[in-house]
């Protein structure tokens, strides 16, 4: 008995004395089949876009027979890493960082003509390109500028070979990425799991990137904590570094720097207090590579060839250096089998397609838009396309797939977020109009929007204007099956232009306008570009002066209203190809509720496209009355900027109209801050008129006038500033923000 007691004590004498030893094994990834030689960690810090120089340095390493047995990358570091580590070789990957849009990358907006009718309507309003959710909590904002839609797409076709969930010690290469938790400040070092989502969080920049979450956490970017994660790399049982600085060097900062700026300066702080402490682990065996990136910015993707060359000249001025870590020709021809070992993405036949993440919308909605069904060979072109189609329902703020294994089939799972800001939006808006001898208006917009009240979609949509024009509209969209193409759509309206104008005989007269009136339409959604409402207005107008306290005069409105759109254009500002046409007729009756019975129509037809470096935009507009006479509210106004440039605004009102214009510009730089865009030159060609009913609308009656303009396409929406000149030696100069003034506000 006592010799049983004895030998159990020095068992668990051993065991006590291996634990640490055991646990050790544990963190320490399996060895490759290094032999002898010293294990080899690559070290790959974080940079934005100067890390495109860790693909030419591995370039030269494997020129130098340099095999490595760990990785540790951090942001761009880890996408390099990662892809590396996954079996992709730095050939590959040079060709795929120099092909890629970076720029459409990191736009997860989609094409104008993907994004739903609505949110195109949404654009004739003068309107901010920002979204705020409103919620319990307030008013809320996207964590980040960037989704990332788009870039995790990209990451997960670029690592399709290595998309099942599991260690990262089991890649060929074992790896590590770094990231940063944004509840508790702590560094997360990602051993496992979703290598593209583990990617993508270690690149989440802050501000310019929403946070990821994985098991639980947020996180963001880990460059703050651990750009340079040289002590992980040591933790993962690595005898010799290659360790590669691509971290930008701390500048003055400019006297007015943008949000990004701001933010990516909070970072570099950060980031260069840990740097002298993880560079301080650096041992004699080890080599730390700093390349020359000067003159490359952290956001200049576009430079990534040659971030690329600048690193394999670093490489070539530590060669011998280098040399040391080089290995046999049989270990690293062995090296080189095991790390591009599966890189090779058999056909995949998908035996399930499944959906998840939506819980507000119509689950049936959704899977309309996905055509990729169980049975069918992965198609990532055509996947692409359906998780576009489901994103630009415009209530999501991702939507990815993933490749799941279940049974011993593979299967395709399209994980969609959404908002989580809502759920109210809203989108403010301002608009200014001078032409610099006191004459123009100003007003503030908000849009605000409750989407998916119901499975079917329904909307409730309110615009409410404070300033020259005051306006308070209100629409509830309620589809009537589940696709959501057939609708109804009551609405109401009420508008005061306590800055209208009324000429006579050269006199201008300031009028107040007072709409109130209720819609009720039908109407049919073509796809994205178009549709068609048929309705009955029903409401009241009052005019009166503006400056003086005569009695208003009062009439009753009613009428039956049909309006055509369609809408295809790439951008509604400074549109470089596409169509807009507009197609409104009514029809007023005493019958049905109005004071005076009369007919009127209005077509607009705008066609935009391209020569060479130039665009084109030509406008046709012609309205008419029919015959019948219009009361004064139903009347078509012209003049103004852009509309017989040079007269003042409405100047001519008449019951016909026509009017034509063609505008050229050209786009000559942009504005570098964080509310700037593209910005363009151009001329404007505009001619036409206004008759009355008793006028025959002639040629020879043609008014002439034109202007010249630069235009800024700013976050605020557009900025103008031109110069018009009318015939008869009638001429302006104008100041504009916001899209032409009053266009988009419903009057009759």
């Amino acid at each position: 008995m006592r010799v049983k007691r004895t030998r159990l004590m020095w068992l668990g004498l051993g065991l006590l004395l291996m634990a640490p030893l055991l646990s050790a094994q544990e963190r320490t990834p399996a060895r490759t089949q290094a032999g002898d030689r010293p294990r080899v960690g690559l070290v790959l810090s974080g940079g934005g876009a100067k890390g495109a120089a860790h693909v030419g340095i591995i370039e030269v390493m494997e020129e130098l027979d340099i095999p490595v047995d760990f990785i540790v990358g951090t942001s761009m570091g880890a996408i390099v890493g990662g892809l590396y580590a996954s079996g992709v070789s730095p050939e590959q990957m040079r060709e795929r960082l120099v092909e890629i849009d970076w720029a459409d990358s990191f736009d997860d907006k989609p094409d104008r003509n993907r994004i739903p009718f609505r949110r195109k309507e949404d654009d004739l309003l003068p309107l901010f390109k920002v979204e705020f959710g409103l919620g319990k909590g307030g008013l809320k904002l996207p964590a980040g500028l960037v989704a990332g839609q788009k870039l995790n797409f990209l990451l997960r076709t670029m690592l399709l070979h290595a998309s099942r969930p599991g260690s990262f010690d089991d890649l060929p290469i074992p790896f590590r990425a770094v990231a940063a938790d944004l509840g508790t400040g702590e560094v997360v070092v990602l051993d496992h799991g979703d290598l593209p989502k583990a990617i993508r969080a270690s690149m989440a920049f802050p501000l310019l990137f929403t946070p990821v979450e994985i098991d639980g956490r947020q996180l963001v970017d880990g460059g703050s904590l651990r750009n340079i994660p040289i002590d992980i790399a040591l933790e993962m049982g690595a005898d010799r570094l290659i360790v590669v600085d691509v971290s930008a060097k701390l500048k003055e900062i400019k006297d007015d720097p943008s949000a990004v700026a701001v933010s990516r300066r909070t970072v570099s702080l950060m980031s260069a207090q840990n740097r002298e402490a993880q560079l301080a682990l650096l041992r004699p065996q080890d080599l730390l590579i700093v390349p020359n990136l000067e003159g490359i910015g952290f956001d200049s993707f576009t430079e990534s060839g040659e971030a690329i060359e600048r690193g394999v000249q670093a490489a070539r001025e530590h060669e011998e250096d280098l040399r040391s870590f080089s290995a046999s020709g049989d270990d690293f021809d062995a090296f080189v089998r095991r790390q591009r070992a599966g890189t090779e993405v058999e056909p995949i036949t998908l035996a399930f397609v499944e959906i998840t993440g939506v819980e507000t919308l119509s689950p049936k909605m959704v899977r309309k838009r996905v055509k990729t069904r169980p049975g069918d060979p992965l198609d990532l072109d055509k996947l692409a396309r359906d998780l576009e189609r489901v994103y630009k329902i415009g209530e999501f703020a991702t939507v990815e797939f993933r490749l799941e294994e279940r049974d011993g089939e593979s299967g395709l799972v399209i994980e969609a977020t959404e908002k989580a800001w809502g759920p109210w939006y809203m989108r403010p808006g301002i608009s200014l109009a001078t032409d610099l001898s006191g004459r123009g208006g100003f007003f503030l917009t908000g849009l605000f929007r409750r989407p998916q009240i119901n499975r079917w979609g329904a909307e409730w949509k309110t615009v409410i204007n404070v300033g020259s024009v005051n306006l308070f509209l209100t629409e509830f969209f309620q589809p009537v099956e589940p696709s959501g193409r057939f609708f109804v759509a009551p609405s109401f309206t009420k508008l005061k232009d306590s800055d209208d104008k009324l000429f006579l005989d050269d006199q201008e007269i300031a009028i107040k306008n007072e709409f109130a009136f209720g819609d009720f339409d039908l109407g049919v959604l073509f796809g994205n570009s178009g549709q068609i409402r048929v309705g009955y207005r029903r409401g009241e107008h009052e005019i009166s002066p503006a400056l003086t306290d005569g009695p208003p005069r009062r009439s009753d409105i009613g009428a039956g209203r049909l309006r055509a759109t369609w809408d295809s254009l790439d951008e509604v500002n400074f549109p470089g190809t596409g169509n807009y046409t507009n197609f409104d007729a009514a029809v007023s009756r005493e019958s049905i509720g109005a004071d005076q019975d009369f007919d009127r129509v209005n077509l607009e037809f705008t066609q935009s496209g391209t020569i060479g470096r130039y665009s084109l935009t030509g406008t046709l507009r012609y309205g008419d009355s029919l015959g019948s006479e219009l009361p004064f509210y139903a009347t078509f106004p012209l003049g103004g900027f852009f509309n017989l440039s040079g007269l003042r605004d409405q100047e001519l009102r008449g019951e016909t109209l026509g009017f034509s214009r063609l505008m050229v510009y050209r786009q000559f730089g942009d504005v570098g801050n964080v509310l700037g865009g593209a910005v363009y030159l151009g001329v404007s060609l505009e001619t036409g008129n206004v008759w009355t009913r008793q006028e025959d609308p002639s040629l020879s009656d043609l008014r002439t006038a034109g202007a010249v303009f630069a235009g800024v396409d700013s976050v605020l929406g557009p900025l103008y500033m031109g110069w018009g000149l009318a015939d008869g030696g009638n001429s302006s100069f104008y100041l504009f923000l916001g899209r032409v003034f009053g266009q988009g506000l419903r009057r009759f």
